[in-house]
């Protein structure tokens, strides 16, 4: 009996043994197993990067034009009048409103007879003035009282013939410039009065444009201004007048200088009275100018210059200007070529960046 438990407790002893070296063999294959699929830490691995794209800094020749609005100022209106009495006898077809008439154009007729025997009458004065002065002559020295008397009667009855023609001349009201009529204001039949207004015209004249400028802007065009030529375009473009600077404000109102721009009316088709339109000024030229696009310029007026290492550093911009979503500035440090083109908001200096370029220089983040 005390040799079969002795047996029993050898095989227990056995079994396990060998149960524990199994269980270790399976372990040690689970974690040659798991190393296996561990993949080892490699020292070469570079910090993770922001990635930014970039444009490069274009040099420029020339500045562009400055585009400015301008409006073109309306004439006052003038009163075409009758400079004589009388009815209305005649009206003639360049009578009418929104006719675009030359100088001298006649518009209406009074009646010429009251001012034909008044004519008649002074001519009739005059005929008698001259034989007064004949006899006078004959009869008396010429140094004498009569003599002279008779000199001063034909001298009066002169004028009067000349005041007869020139109000039978005004008897046709015509128009005293190049103009457009506006409004109508007699009719055939109508009795006016000297001095009364039969019409309003606008006259055709040069057209001034008065363009508005900020007084920062002021010292970005290229003086001098006064008499310089420049052009004007419609709004769509698809106009364009050679116009001058005929004047420039030397005081400021609400912030703003204003230039005067005149377009002689020697054009076919000019810009109407109080239409708005396009004037392009000269910029003023610096030493070295760039330009990158307008994404590229941050709300606080900056750029982020990128180096040869793609370590971004904060330019100011103090001078520049906008162009056709293009910004131009000057910049004397050359060592720099590009330029972030939409900066963010976790830009800081010196910081590197993995940077993304494309043919067009144009990708987006």
């Amino acid at each position: 009996m005390k040799r079969f438990f002795s047996s029993l407790r050898v095989r227990q002893a056995i079994a396990t043994v060998v149960a524990l070296f199994f269980l270790l063999v399976v372990l040690d294959e689970l974690e040659k197993a798991e190393q296996a699929n561990v993949i080892p830490p490699s020292s070469n691995v570079a910090p993770s990067l922001h990635v930014a794209s970039v444009v490069d800094i274009q040099p420029i020749m020339q500045l562009p034009s400055l585009m400015r609005l301008g409006y073109v100022e309306p004439l006052k209106m003038t009163e075409v009048m009758s400079d004589v009495s009388g009815r209305i006898v005649l009206v003639t077809d360049s009578f009418r409103k929104g006719q675009l008439l030359n100088e001298s154009s006649p518009l209406l007729h009074v009646d010429p007879l009251p001012y034909q025997v008044a004519l008649a009458n002074a001519q009739s004065q005059l005929l008698e003035a001259k034989t007064n002065l004949k006899n006078a002559q004959t009869q008396y020295d010429a140094n004498s009282l009569v003599v002279k008397s008779a000199q001063s009667q034909l001298k009066l009855a002169e004028l009067q013939v000349e005041q007869a023609q020139v109000d039978l001349k005004r008897t046709v009201i015509a128009l005293p410039f190049d103009g457009e009529l506006v409004q109508i204001k007699t009719n055939l039949g109508e009795y006016v009065a000297a001095g009364t207004s039969v019409a309003s015209a606008l006259p055709k004249a040069t057209r001034e444009i008065r363009v508005p400028i900020n007084i920062e802007e002021f010292d970005d065009i290229a003086q001098p201004l006064l008499n310089k030529q420049v052009e004007v375009f419609s709004l769509n473009k698809l106009k364009s007048w050679h116009g001058k600077v005929t004047g420039v404000s030397h005081f400021s109102e609400n912030q703003q200088r204003t230039l005067y721009v005149s377009i002689d009316s020697e054009h076919s088709s000019l810009p109407m009275f109080g239409e708005n339109v396009y004037v392009q000024l000269p910029h003023k030229n610096w030493q070295t100018t760039y330009s990158v696009p307008e994404s590229a310029l941050t709300e606080k007026y900056e750029i982020w210059l990128v180096d040869e290492q793609n370590k971004i550093y904060r330019h100011k911009l103090n001078e520049f200007t906008i162009n056709d979503s293009m910004v131009y500035f000057p910049m004397h440090d050359s060592q720099f070529n590009r330029v972030v083109e939409f900066p963010r908001s976790y830009l800081s200096q010196g910081m590197e960046l993995a940077v993304k370029t494309s043919a067009s220089n144009k990708e987006a983040l």
